[in-house]
């Protein structure tokens, strides 16, 4: 996958959880999904990034107490 298309589907998870989850800020959650993005910098192979950020990012955001997202924003 290249860099442009793993972008693309990014925006896709940032634009999904945004959505599931609307009280928490879009600012924050970018946040919480560039700093998971991060952990796979460097990762040679990239076409399961997104969906392993976006299950992480998912599980912060549905259970506080597991971890650094907060929900308790709005």
């Amino acid at each position: 996958m290249d860099t442009t298309e793993e972008r693309r589907l990014i925006g896709h998870v940032e634009h999904r959880l945004t959505t599931q989850f609307p009280h928490v800020p879009a600012s924050e959650i970018r946040l919480l999904v560039a700093g998971l993005l991060q952990r796979y910098d460097g990762s040679r192979v990239r076409d399961f990034v997104p969906l392993l950020v976006e299950r992480e990012a998912r599980d912060l955001l549905s259970d506080p107490a597991s971890g650094e997202a907060r929900t308790d924003v709005g």
